[in-house]
């Protein structure tokens, strides 16, 4: 009887899992969505300053664009903050050294061993804090760091726990 409710629990998870993902899937296609929206809008502004420049090709130099400029700046601004919230969704963030996806939890880059702030959530704000790893079950095989004993992910370079250099 143990094997079955073992076995139901398993399954239990895993959809849960699945639709967790599914959800997500869902929330990062959106936003995506979003960032498709400004660029066409930003599209759009670049033509306008184009066409005006043509326009007034003769004394471009005195052509004001500067209205359109500062449209494309929010562009920018909300397409970064965009992209920042589609890293959230997916439980990571940025490498400031390599631009590399991390988890939000750990305090070593495993692709260039860079040293990062790690994050914990706690009532739906980011805060400074220390390294707990939520527990991921994971399909493949997982391996261990020789300087700390965490589990890390095969093909990690660096331990994002330790910083501990693993090839």
């Amino acid at each position: 009887m143990a094997f079955f409710e073992k076995v139901g629990g398993t399954l239990a998870a895993k959809s849960r899992n699945v639709a967790d993902k599914a959800k997500e899937m869902a929330e990062v296609n959106r936003l995506n969505g979003q960032i498709h929206s400004q660029k066409s809008m930003a599209e759009k502004i670049y033509v306008e300053i184009g066409r005006l420049i043509y326009e007034n090709r003769e004394d471009w130099q005195s052509v004001n664009v500067s209205g359109q400029l500062e449209r494309l700046d929010g562009i920018q601004e909300e397409i970064s903050r965009l992209q920042t919230e589609i890293l959230w969704v997916k439980g990571v963030r940025q490498c400031e050294n390599c631009g590399a996806e991390i988890d939000r939890n750990v305090s070593f880059c495993p692709k260039c061993g860079c040293a990062v702030k790690a994050l914990k959530e706690e009532a739906g704000e980011v805060q400074e804090g220390g390294t707990e790893q939520e527990s991921v079950e994971s399909e493949s095989a997982v391996m261990c760091c020789p300087g700390c004993n965490q589990e890390i992910e095969p093909g990690t370079v660096f331990c994002p726990f330790c910083g501990v250099k693993l090839k």
